[in-house]
């Protein structure tokens, strides 16, 4: 069973903390928007090209750069709006209390915290394989633990406001178990449209058969008689 925190930092509830998180998105992602499209106006033209000065061929080594840089900015601008539409659907889920709002940023965060984790692995094994120091790479490993903890508990916060609000909605049942559960016998008329089934045998004959010393009929048998 997953853990569901009740409180945010120890400190607010789940609900203040889940608006927090919105925000941080919102704001962080309205940064890395603004930081793309510098990047992509005014580029960076003086740090490729002090990369590249010791290049056999300076140009193409710039050409190079450049697409990479390219590439890497607008991956990140794309991602930065999706971050700022998910968080922006997740305030207005909180503040209307609709459920439905939440999943896009959940299942944000999900993939990204499985990236994070699948990008440190590679990285660490990478650091090991070029023998790096051990302190760098136990630095390396903490930074990228805590930064993968917080992520986590992020979404856990995120998680429990879902379910709180769930609850609240009584979309929740908590089951119960057939010893708390006393059925009492019912004793009144059949419900409406209820058919019994019909006898084996016509109503106004005696069963074939015997039944001990008892007439099944009486009535029948004395008007025979």
């Amino acid at each position: 069973m997953v853990w569901e925190p009740t409180k945010c930092c120890c400190c607010c509830n789940v609900r203040t903390g889940s608006i927090v998180i919105a925000i941080l998105f919102l704001v962080g992602g309205s940064f890395s928007v603004i930081g793309s499209i510098k990047t992509l106006i005014v580029g960076d033209g003086e740090g490729i090209h002090e990369l590249c000065k010791d290049e056999d061929d300076p140009t193409m080594c710039v050409d190079e750069y450049q697409k990479i840089v390219l590439g890497t900015t607008i991956s990140s601008m794309v991602i930065s709006i999706f971050h700022i539409i998910f968080a922006s659907l997740l305030l207005h889920g909180i503040l209307k209390k609709k459920t439905l709002f939440f999943v896009p940023l959940m299942i944000a965060y999900v993939i990204q915290i499985s990236l994070v984790i699948l990008i440190s692995v590679i990285m660490l094994i990478l650091l090991m394989y070029f023998q790096v120091a051990f302190g760098v790479i136990l630095f390396v490993a903490a930074m990228l633990g805590m930064y993968i903890f917080l992520e986590t508990y992020f979404l856990l916060v995120i998680r429990a406001h879902y379910f709180e609000i769930k609850r609240a909605k009584g979309h929740i049942h908590t089951a119960l178990k057939d010893r708390d559960v006393e059925v009492p016998p019912h004793a009144g008329p059949a419900p409406v449209g209820f058919q019994s089934l019909p006898p084996p045998y016509p109503s106004n004959e005696v069963p074939p058969y015997p039944i001990k010393d008892a007439p099944l009929y009486p009535g029948l048998e004395k008007t025979a008689n």
